[in-house]
């Protein structure tokens, strides 16, 4: 499936939306900010996960390139030129959000959140959630609710 539609504002360096008539810029520049702008909508479609059936249909930059029918190296050159950030980074920001929410605001195992956030093994998820976050989930969960 391909995505490319036209998108009648641009993202900002400062993480906001400008519409195009208001903001005088390169060719370039323009281009990149049209494909961060599909990027972030793909990316925020996702969420939120209602379901423990539901999975991420799009969970690295490889994924989110194919969709948008560019090569990753592009996509990610035009990210990181827009936003600063990488396409990593914005996945996986997005997804310590989505997990940290999930936390709090679902009964859901650790195991079953590392599940429909796309982790093969609930230990990976934890590493990753540590390392983004400072704190293990069950410790993160913990620390919000006196069970």
């Amino acid at each position: 499936m391909n995505f490319v539609p036209e998108i009648p504002f641009v993202y900002m360096k400062d993480k906001t939306l400008k519409p195009k008539a208001d903001i005088e810029i390169t060719h370039g520049f323009k281009s990149a900010c049209r494909i961060t702008g599909i990027f972030l909508i793909l990316l925020e479609g996702q969420f939120p996960l209602k379901s423990r059936t539901e999975t991420l249909r799009f969970r690295s930059a490889q994924d989110f390139a194919r969709c948008l029918n560019v090569h990753p190296n592009s996509l990610n050159r035009a990210v990181k030129q827009a936003s600063g950030l990488t396409t990593t980074a914005h996945i996986g920001q997005r997804i310590v959000s989505e997990a940290k929410k999930m936390l709090l605001e679902t009964v859901w195992s650790i195991s079953e959140i590392s599940s429909v956030l796309g982790f093969e093994h609930p230990a990976h998820f934890s590493s990753f959630f540590k390392k983004a976050s400072g704190k293990n989930p069950k410790s993160f969960r913990e620390e919000h609710f006196n069970y």
